[in-house]
């Protein structure tokens, strides 16, 4: 049985894109793609020198070593966000500290785009975009439910024939025009200079209208700068809308890592801000993906601290290297079309170039291959793939439907290439197999691992994904169909819930929850509906020892559980082994859980980050392999939790193509793609796995053998303090009984303190600042109005270095057993 889903509606409006139909023609047909826009030579060799120190230091220093492979600050990793606030402490002629709240590192500009778009616009509000555009802006803008509005650059008059080279910066905007469509409904300004596709720089003249008109309309700007570094003029002068009178404190400007060093593929970009704009940034970047790469970070961060001396274009610095690279590439272009007979748009920066389609190129293309009707760019591009193995991009794509026909489909884009070939954390380290993964593509030769690659999963990721899924889930996995790669399970549990769940649908979610399910899913209009776990009347397991308490006792009320299942409800949220609890559902629960969704017809969102870590006695079921559930369940896993790299930032979400295909829409909308360094790394660490599979070497088998000592270990040490803990069967959490201890000391934090005023929160707040014990309270694993279930509980994590352990160990017993350690 196949499931018809429709995607979720603030949706709708967003199809397969143009330019990943050409990439699929290219990569079928292509020897030679201009199309694609990613360098097809190596990056600096700084940076591949760079990713390799920061992987060789966190093999000699375990402390960095944690900071390296483990999740990053929400904002950024300290290397980078330091040396950016240097770097654009002078670009933006603005003291910019780390510590000010102006710099936000996400998931590539793409990624930073979207968190700008869904922090500062609202539904209704209007967003003004220059024709031609990069092509995510008018999407994003739709998501939210506000309404882009276009103006468009024009051509000279002189250059409408095509017969004559013009520069880029001839092309201009009608003044009347660009006047009339801002309005007091205007939000947001969307600039991109230098400009893709077109490869205009902006002067100063034109960035002062713009600044006008934002201050005259109270309208703050996006402006996209991600070819900050590629500006083609002889004098190379970059001008920044910020920098214009009073608009620092309405503009974000966007930079990227992949346009600055030739490493599409690592997938860091930056916003940089006034702080009161930034904040609301993170705010969005906390619910979508949390954090990035940290490994990558790191590297960008030292590369630009040793750009730093050089930031101004010295000949020797690898910016001003790369540079007079690509401005090479532009000169040989023009050259080679010229003495072809053919015209261009000559750019003034960024990495593309804009080639007439009519009326030269018409006649080589006239053969009985050629598609019926007028002859378009789209048309155009189709043919030349095909018949003369050349790959480039319809500017069409880039312009809205009101000026598509009028201006775009005159134009076919090219890339400035060179070559012709195609196309909760521990403290510990990662598996060195994963480690040494990452290293050897950090050295790789292959020129293509530093850039995008495909946008739902690195072809190596997928297909060793396929082969362990396929045994997993009891059903053949297509690589290509049924596996979405994200930016960590966060990012896939924000594409599940986004592209699924509408405005006024009920989402059932089993407590205690991973606390990002909530917000996600009042984010997409839905309505979180919760059914509590309670831990058993008596309080007490059969386990081994018959002293420790099991999370396995942790059970729901199940006619609770089936009122909380409607007419209204679209999905279910389960997670297993469950964070915080540590509990394994076993499979009588999985078996009445896919009952009630096959009864009510709901989707099961199954997060199952922890499948690898469960401890004997207990055994991980898959609610996807139940009868009925495969064609309605996205199954939810991390690079992280598996291979001890957080900071790696890549999850996956296996399904039914009905519904994988809907997540591909907002993962497409949101960063497109993933690090390509990272994805080959984990793909190569889950083929020697999967040689290893049944053995004790395998890292599946041998973590959770690890973990099961530091468990037993931490539950020791509590419960000498006095202490009862709950035993988990799965994860690395442990939860901890505190209603024997005395009141907690009042909150003398800020009302708005997050960790509010229930017991634990006051705890924990204490334990933290009083004895340097960091624990987290469970009533934030809560909804609002069951928060006091969680209030008698804490949270510890047992995925540390023993050492970690047992100094935790001592500062409990010197606060509950004086004299006793």
């Amino acid at each position: 049985m196949s499931l018809k889903v429709k995607i979720a509606s603030r949706y709708s409006h967003v199809t397969l894109n143009l330019w990943a139909s050409c990439k699929a023609l290219a990569d079928k047909y292509a020897k030679v793609n201009l199309g694609l826009g990613a360098p097809d030579y190596n990056p600096p060799v700084e940076l591949s020198k760079a990713l390799t120190s920061v992987l060789e230091d966190a093999i000699s220093d375990c402390k960095i070593s944690a900071a390296t492979h483990q999740y990053a600050p929400l904002v950024g990793h300290p290397e980078l966000i330091s040396a950016l606030a240097d770097v654009y402490t002078t670009e933006m002629s603005h003291k910019i500290r780390p510590e000010d709240g102006c710099l936000s590192v996400g998931i590539g500009a793409q990624g930073c785009i979207f968190n700008v778009i869904n922090a500062l616009v609202n539904p209704g509000d209007e967003v003004v975009i220059i024709d031609p555009h990069y092509d995510c802006y008018p999407s994003m803008v739709q998501a939210v439910g506000a309404k882009p509005v276009f103006v468009p650059l024009l051509p000279p008059k002189s250059s409408t024939d095509g017969a004559t080279s013009v520069n880029a910066n001839d092309w201009q905007w009608d003044r009347y025009q660009l006047d009339s469509v801002f309005s007091q409904r205007t939000k947001l300004l969307v600039l991109n200079s230098p400009q893709n596709p077109l490869g205009k720089v902006y002067n100063r003249d034109e960035l002062l209208v713009l600044a006008e008109l934002c201050q005259k309309y109270d309208v703050v700007c996006l402006s996209d700068e991600v070819y900050e570094w590629m500006v083609l003029t002889d004098s190379g002068e970059r001008l920044r809308m910020a920098t214009m009178p009073g608009m620092w404190d309405r503009t974000i400007t966007v930079g990227s890592a992949g346009k600055c060093f030739n490493i599409t593929g690592w997938r860091v970009g930056w916003c940089v801000g006034p702080a009161a704009l930034i904040s609301h940034v993170v705010t969005v970047q906390s619910e979508v993906v949390f954090s990035v790469a940290s490994p990558l970070q790191a590297a960008i961060g030292r590369v630009f601290r040793s750009e730093l001396n050089n930031i101004k274009g010295k000949d020797d610095s690898c910016l001003a290297k790369l540079r007079s690279h690509v401005k090479a590439n532009r000169d040989l272009a023009v050259a080679e079309l010229s003495r072809m007979g053919l015209s261009c748009v000559i750019p003034s920066g960024g990495w593309f170039m804009l080639v007439p389609v009519a009326p030269r190129l018409l006649p080589l293309l006239r053969d009985t291959s050629a598609s019926k009707g007028p002859a378009s760019d789209v048309s155009i591009v189709e043919l030349i793939t095909k018949k003369f193995r050349l790959a480039t991009i319809p500017a069409s794509m880039f312009y809205s439907e009101e000026f598509r026909c009028t201006v775009g489909h005159g134009y076919l884009r090219l890339c400035l290439n060179k070559r012709r070939e195609t196309l909760g954390f521990p403290d510990y380290a990662p598996p060195k197999s994963a480690t040494d993964a990452l290293a050897s593509v950090a050295n790789s030769s292959n020129p293509m691992l530093h850039q995008y690659t495909r946008g739902y999963g690195h072809p190596r990721l997928v297909n060793a994904l396929a082969k362990l899924y396929t045994t997993e889930l009891q059903n053949p996995i297509d690589p290509m169909k049924n596996i979405l790669i994200s930016n960590g399970a966060y990012m896939c549990l924000y594409s599940a819930i986004h592209s699924l769940v509408d405005e006024g649908d009920e989402v059932v979610i089993i407590e205690p929850f991973f606390d990002c399910y909530e917000p996600m899913v009042r984010s997409a209009g839905g309505q979180p509906v919760f059914v509590p776990l309670r831990p058993s009347a008596d309080d007490r397991s059969t386990t081994q020892n018959q002293r420790h308490r099991s999370a396995q006792d942790w059970r729901w009320d199940a006619e609770q559980l089936r009122a909380a299942f409607t007419p209204r409800t679209k999905m279910l949220i389960m997670n297993t082994p469950n964070n915080p609890i540590g509990k394994v559902f076993d499979s009588d629960e999985l078996k009445l859980l896919a009952e009630l969704c096959c009864k009510h017809d709901v989707l099961c969102l199954s997060d199952e980050v922890y499948e690898w870590l469960v401890y004997p006695g207990h055994r991980h079921r898959r609610i996807a392999t139940l009868p009925g559930m495969w064609e309605r369940t996205i199954t939810v896993g991390s690079a992280g939790k598996t291979f001890s790299a957080t900071g790696w930032k890549l999850g996956w979400s296996i399904g039914p193509e009905e519904l994988i295909k809907h997540l591909q829409v907002v993962h497409r909308n949101c960063c497109y793609t993933c690090p390509t360094p990272s994805q080959e790394a984990v793909g190569i660490a889950l083929e020697a796995e999967l040689e290893r599979r049944g053995t004790p070497e395998c890292y599946f088998n041998a973590l959770p053998t690890e973990l099961l000592s530091k468990r037993d270990r931490l539950a020791e040490l509590v419960e000498s303090a006095g202490l009862p803990v709950y035993l988990p069967a799965g994860g690395y959490f442990m939860i901890v009984d505190i209603s024997s201890l005395p009141e907690p000391p009042p909150a003398t934090g800020s009302p708005d303190d997050p960790l509010g005023e229930l017991r634990d929160a006051r705890l924990v707040r204490w334990l933290t600042r009083e004895r340097q014990l960091a624990t987290i309270p469970c009533s934030c694993f809560y909804g609002q109005a069951d928060r006091h279930l969680g209030e008698n509980f804490i949270r510890l994590c047992f995925i540390k270095e023993d050492e970690t352990i047992e100094q935790f160990g001592r500062g409990l017993l010197n606060w509950l057993k004086p004299g006793s350690c």
